[in-house]
């Protein structure tokens, strides 16, 4: 004989209810105890997710070691960064990937690893940080130093070239005068 499994759909109502009814004796103090706990509760699947996908994230990075959960490898890096960087070659290897504060970074260590990364597959890391507000919102995608490496970018970067370069600049003398 098969069994029946019943399921519940619950409302995110229903669940803050429940959850409150078994834990809101931990919280008495509190001024707003279901607040709070929705707060917590909140809280901890953001951080969940965030860490989840910084751990599937780190899985297609070359080797490197680990560093501190918020700030990275920031308090290991100073003004002379480049003997950290050659270090950290002799250890890992010519590509070495490191977080500062939440950014991650990828150094090169050799001319090789760069010639191969940046000049023969230049194109698919050549774009710049997405800025939503001066970029795309107030621009409209049409501010050349805030657009994405795409057509439209390479449109415009040319129509620059043509318009001031050395001989067109001649053209402009006389209203310079």
């Amino acid at each position: 004989m098969m069994g029946v499994i019943h399921s519940t759909i619950y409302s995110a109502q229903d669940v803050l209810s429940i959850v409150a009814e078994k834990y809101l004796h931990l919280l008495p103090q509190v001024p707003y105890p279901k607040w709070t706990l929705l707060a917590i509760l909140t809280s901890v699947i953001y951080i969940s997710c965030q860490v989840s996908a910084h751990r599937n994230f780190t899985h297609f990075l070359p080797p490197g070691s680990r560093g501190l959960p918020i700030v990275g490898k920031l308090f290991q890096l100073n003004l002379d960064a480049w003997h950290t960087f050659t270090e950290w070659k002799e250890q890992y290897g010519p590509l070495v990937p490191i977080s500062v504060a939440g950014q991650s970074i990828l150094i090169m260590n050799t001319h090789q690893v760069t010639a191969d990364l940046l000049d023969r597959r230049g194109p698919i890391y050549s774009d710049r940080p997405r800025f939503i507000v001066t970029s795309e919102i107030l621009t409209g995608g049409l501010l050349l130093v805030f657009a994405q490496y795409n057509d439209v970018w390479h449109r415009m970067r040319c129509a620059g070239h043509e318009g001031l370069n050395k001989t067109v600049s001649a053209d402009f003398y006389p209203f310079q005068q």
